[in-house]
């Protein structure tokens, strides 16, 4: 009993230890401004989820018309996640603001409390000592902190809770006897743990393709009926609680049988596993195989046989293609993405370090670690498990990054007993003294964890500054902030143009979309609440509006450019130095020059800057290294114009030009010219972006000076002239 509660309060140790971790980034979070500063990537899109669901509470939101307008788009992820962060907001207080601290908080509880998960699953292959080991590990592993880092509500840190608990209860099933109720109660908490994924992460089919399948395999090798019928009903429940959103889903996927969207693929799944495990039960009954190695035939012949049959048809043939070039990376927009490299990437070692210390040296390994556990006879089942779900997610974490998340909550486990294997060795062969085998196995797990230890030990003189000065509320604005950068500019955005029905009621149709980068899309439709073109749910929406976003960006031709903004009735553009955009670009022409022409590239008469922020910050091209790590006004908003027409009654021939200088907020100046040639009957045209009468953010100083001959004529031109074309004469 003492060593019981020993362990209790060890673990709630560790879970506190777990929170403070992920905590450290919190002056990023409450920059002492009033406001919660969210990552601007993902969790900005769950966010707005939230937010709807919060406010029309308990109506979800799947329509949106703030995606890839101007269509509008079904949200491909499932529901639970972003109603239960509502549910909370809802019951907290039901305001905008505490749904910001709801959002800050969420991954860093969810994080903590997946200590408990890890110690849980630990414990099926191993003593408490272990388990504690393993809650530790997983605790500081800074990938695991990373994704459940303070102010990132994304889906991650849900998909490690519930997958963490999932693998606990798989281990758990297979450590228990054939039957009985805590055998009953184990499979229950696979049902809740696998419906909760299934309605949390459209990729949970992965988890049910190796867990489901290695748990068939391992416990149709033993004589174990009464757990195959335990699992084949439970298999059929999950499917009928996932069945109701599933069909709800199906309005939105184009695909009926999609796999990295939920769908009737996830239901005819679990069918079809729950028939494996009565069909081999029922089979076993029936005619005993003997041999072990004749039952696992048997289940693997079911699966492959019932698989080799689904894909007959063409829609799941479709739907696992589509996967494989997903997690394959094939798909140019994952290709692309940041989270898809290799763990051990431009051959070296230092990403791996960043994100789990000298584990990542330990990944391969601690698989055969668990598999040696496996010689003692009452936690073979559930090593021989571990051994293979560690495996197969630490072969997915060392070429795709993404998956190190999904791999820290077993992963913690296979290392810890892998430590554990070591330290028993050198304890008694190396010293004789079994007692040793625990204080060696703390030590070598402390070098294994240094670089995450002194990582976090890094930030706390920082937090420890932070603290100080919000004390004192003392507010600091000079060090680069991505996040909050973009997020205050995305406030400027809202601030510099006009309301849009639609934010808050799905049914209502945008008056106009703003053109963006697919990485700066959801932070548009969340901060600005403004509808995008353009998301970072990339091309998997279905309609066009990504594609065309993107070509946007790389025409050389204004009138193209400006023909598709019209396309996709977006009224206004956002740019940030991203790729590699050459100067005849409209990328470039906007961002980099302002609109103003370089060299022998003119300069745009459709186009006016309206706001930018900040004075410097970090580009979007600065994640991906294709942009300077600091830049002048990384983000800038221009609207898409007609121009006002300057007309001038001149000789034909005579060179007129215009020119205007404009203010920025970030306080910066240049000026705007542009200059035309008289045509035969003496009239030269010239169009101008820039009104001068206006209240826009970014202004021109004074009026146009209109140049003609040795005569100089100073005009004004009003919003209405630039936004619908107008004729502006200039009096000779």
């Amino acid at each position: 009993m003492r060593r019981q509660w020993v362990a209790g309060l060890g673990l709630v140790f560790i879970s506190i230890l777990a929170f403070a971790v992920r905590s450290l980034s919190l002056r990023h979070v409450f920059t002492g401004w009033g406001e919660v500063i969210l990552r601007g990537d993902d969790a900005q899109y769950h966010a707005r989820r939230a937010l709807y669901g919060m406010v029309n509470f308990p109506e979800i939101l799947r329509w949106d018309p703030y995606l890839d307008h101007p269509t509008g788009a079904f949200i491909p992820w499932p529901p639970l996640y972003d109603f239960s962060l509502a549910a909370v907001g809802r019951a907290l207080g039901n305001t905008p603001a505490i749904l910001d601290q709801v959002l800050a908080w969420a991954p860093v509880t969810l994080g903590a409390l997946t200590v408990f998960a890890v110690y849980a699953a630990a414990r099926a292959v191993e003593g408490r000592g272990v388990a504690l080991g393993a809650a530790s590990i997983f605790a500081v592993l800074p990938i695991a902190a990373r994704y459940a880092a303070i102010g990132n509500p994304d889906h991650h840190a849900a998909v490690a809770f519930e997958g963490g608990w999932l693998v606990a209860f798989y281990l758990w099933s297979l450590r228990l006897p054939n039957g009985g109720r805590w055998l009953w109660a184990s499979h229950a908490g696979i049902v809740l743990a696998r419906a909760s994924l299934m309605l949390t992460w459209q990729g949970s089919l992965l988890y049910l393709a190796l867990g489901e399948t290695a748990l068939l395999c391992i416990a149709g090798a033993g004589v174990r009926r009464g757990w195959l019928l335990a699992y084949a009903i439970g298999a059929w429940a999950t499917a009928l609680l996932i069945t109701p959103e599933v069909a709800l889903s199906e309005m939105g996927i184009r695909e009926h049988y999609s796999v990295i969207e939920l769908s009737r693929m996830h239901v005819a799944v679990l069918l079809a596993f729950g028939a494996i495990a009565a069909g081999v039960a029922g089979w076993e009954r029936w005619k005993p195989a003997g041999r072990w190695e004749y039952r696992v035939v048997r289940v693997v012949a079911s699966i492959v046989g019932l698989g080799l049959a689904f894909l007959a048809f063409s829609g799941p043939r479709d739907g696992v293609a589509a996967a494989l070039a997903y997690a394959g990376k094939a798909d140019p927009w994952m290709a692309g993405n940041l989270e898809s490299g290799p763990l051990f990437s431009g051959g070296t070692a230092k990403l791996a370090l960043r994100y789990f210390g000298y584990i990542a040296f330990v990944i391969p390994i601690a698989p055969l670690a668990v598999l040696w556990r496996a010689r003692q006879r009452e936690v073979r089942e559930a090593a021989i498990f571990l051994a293979f779900w560690t495996a197969s997610f630490g072969v997915m974490a060392l070429f795709n990054t993404r998956y190190g998340n999904d791999f820290a909550p077993a992963g913690a486990v296979a290392v810890a007993v892998a430590i554990a294997q070591v330290g028993r060795f050198a304890g008694r062969r190396l010293w004789g003294r079994k007692r040793l085998a625990g204080v060696l196995s703390a030590g070598l797990g402390v070098i294994l964890l240094w670089p995450a230890i002194a990582l976090h030990a890094s930030g706390v003189p920082q937090m420890r500054q932070y603290l100080a000065a919000a004390l004192r509320r003392e507010v600091r604005y000079d060090q680069v902030n991505y996040h909050r950068d973009l997020t205050h500019f995305a406030l400027r955005v809202r601030e510099s143009t006009p309301e849009t029905a639609g934010f808050l009621d799905a049914s209502a149709i945008p008056e106009y979309g703003i053109l963006t980068m697919g990485l700066l899309g959801y932070i548009v439709s969340r901060v600005s609440e403004r509808p995008t073109t353009s998301s970072g749910f990339g091309p998997y929406l279905g309609g066009k509006s990504f594609q065309l976003s993107n070509r946007f960006y790389a025409l050389h031709s204004e009138e193209r450019a400006f023909a598709l903004a019209r396309r996709l009735k977006a009224r206004y553009v956002i740019t940030s130095p991203v790729g590699r955009a050459t100067q005849s670009m409209m990328l470039h022409r906007l961002h980099s020059a302002d609109g103003l022409g370089e060299a022998d590239v003119p300069p745009l008469h459709r186009f006016r800057l309206v706001t930018e922020w900040p004075k410097r910050g970090m580009p979007l091209g600065a994640l991906n290294g294709t942009a300077p790590f600091v830049t002048e006004a990384p983000f800038k908003l221009f609207e898409v114009v007609e121009g006002a027409v300057l007309t001038v009654a001149v000789d034909s021939g005579d060179e007129v030009t215009a020119e205007v200088e404009v203010s920025t907020p970030t306080e910066r100046r240049f000026h705007y010219r542009v200059s035309a040639v008289a045509n035969d009957l003496g009239i030269a045209t010239l169009r101008v972006p820039y009104a001068t009468d206006t209240d826009s953010p970014t202004r021109p100083t004074g009026p146009y000076r209109v140049r003609f001959g040795e005569r100089i004529r100073q005009v004004s031109v009003s919003d209405a002239d630039v936004r619908e074309g107008r004729v502006v004469r200039v009096p000779r």
